[in-house]
């Protein structure tokens, strides 16, 4: 009986076993793999090194995120470290993250940048700490993808890693200021406004909420800063943006009222010029949107890139990528816009999908007035949305946490009266965004 109870025992550790490696490729297989792969990209065949490398993601283990460590920076390209990314993204095996988390401090400066974004994926206390460790490097892009990381984080733990970094890089880059920025206002809850330097965050900080100071000197109040851009109130501080527009059926709506006196998680609210001139020539939704965009667009700085994409059930994008914010450009963004006219069904989830092609973007500005939908029909009051819509939300919520999953991608959502706030909401904090509703 004894013997028989062993032997159900063993046999259950085997089944088990091979469970484990179920997602492992042999050590033959791996092997080969890893062989093909270095002979690639020393005879500069990216393409078969990326493709080489995505069947190696299969390899959920240690020895694939020790391989992929190893790989000579001189190889770096954007579309070999994105194949990089996406492998080690998908390690979830104990021994393979605990490499990751360990190595990260030390692994090459090219790398860092996509190991921030992996870290930030991961959610656990060492790869926090590993991110706050990035925050004090001297790379650019791996400062600014490790503040994008801990902004989605919202931990105060990180404010004072971050001001030191923001003292560091004032002057130096205004890329990687902005990211600081935007993390300083998740990790503290502030509004950001007249908080631009460092010294205006430590003495907010020592007010507000710092442990380590315990100092209350606030001798030095933060400085008025000089008015941002922002598009119906929402900062457009980010540097690489793209607006999704909604164009459906329903934004040829005139709203009675107020008008935009919006209001969103920083304190922006609508100019109030804007506002009034709406009111009084009783702008459509559509038409009060094209007089924003329009401003916003000629407020970008030439330094800006920038794309807008447009849904209704169909999907436009002005351009098929980010572009730079020269004066030719901005005439022809302002162009596409005035052209712009409402009409069909809210596809959001193409939109969003569509966004995420723009590969250099790390903030998108959603508006809509509605709720997702494909078939239209009346919309549903106890989620303010279609027959479908509910199902669509889900799948949006899905795909789009896939998608940003190692992107890091900051989504500002802007509702009309109408629009399913729950929804614009919940996918601004998922993504590390500030939901603006319009009255």
């Amino acid at each position: 009986m004894r013997s028989a109870c062993l032997a159900l025992a063993f046999l259950v550790l085997a089944m088990t076993a091979g469970d484990a490696l179920a997602d492992k490729l042999s050590d033959a297989t791996f092997n080969t793999f890893t062989r093909k792969a270095k002979d690639a990209l020393k005879s500069k065949n990216e393409k078969e090194a990326i493709e080489t490398i995505g069947k190696l993601a299969e390899d959920d283990s240690e020895r694939l995120a020790k391989f992929l460590f190893s790989i000579s920076s001189k190889y770096y390209t954007p579309e070999l470290l994105e194949a990089i990314k996406q492998a080690l993204g998908r390690i979830s095996d104990h021994g393979g993250v605990r490499y990751i988390v360990i190595n990260a401090p030390k692994a090459k400066t090219g790398l860092r940048p996509v190991l921030a974004q992996v870290l930030g994926a991961l959610g656990n206390e060492d790869a926090f700490n590993a991110l706050l460790k990035y925050v004090s490097s001297r790379n650019g892009n791996t400062v600014r993808e490790a503040a994008k990381a801990i902004a989605k984080k919202r931990d105060s733990r990180a404010v004072d890693k971050l001001i030191g970094a923001l003292e560091y890089w004032e002057g130096r880059d205004k890329k990687v200021v902005a990211e600081i920025r935007y993390a300083l206002i998740y990790s503290t809850g502030a509004s950001g406004d007249g908080l631009d330097k460092a010294e205006d965050w430590r003495n907010y900080w020592r007010k507000h909420g710092s442990s380590s100071s315990g100092s209350s000197d606030t001798s030095s109040p933060a400085t008025a800063s000089p008015k941002k851009p922002d598009f119906f109130g929402t900062s457009l501080s980010s540097m690489r943006f793209v607006f999704i527009i909604d164009v459906s059926g329903s934004m040829k709506v005139v709203d009675e009222g107020p008008g935009d006196s919006s209001g969103d998680a920083t304190g922006g609210t609508a100019p109030s010029e804007d506002v009034e001139r709406e009111k009084a020539e009783g702008q459509t939704r559509i038409g009060r949107t094209k007089i924003q965009l329009i401003k916003a667009i000629k407020s970008l700085s030439k330094d800006v890139k920038f794309n807008i994409i447009t849904y209704c059930h169909d999907i436009s994008s002005w351009k098929p990528s980010l572009q730079e914010a020269s004066s030719a450009n901005k005439q022809a963004a302002i162009d596409f816009v005035k052209k712009l006219t409402a009409g069909g069904l809210t596809y959001t989830d193409d939109a969003l999908r569509e966004a995420f092609k723009n590969k250099d973007a790390d903030t998108f500005l959603l508006l809509s007035d509605g709720a997702p939908t494909h078939i239209g029909d009346e919309p549903r009051e106890e989620w303010g949305g279609h027959s479908d819509s509910k199902e669509l939300i889900e799948k949006i919520y899905k795909e789009v946490a896939e998608l940003n999953r190692l992107r890091n991608v900051r989504i500002n959502t802007i509702g009309f009266r109408d629009a399913n706030m729950e929804f614009m909401r919940k996918l601004a904090k998922d993504n590390g965004g500030t939901c603006t509703e319009l009255k």
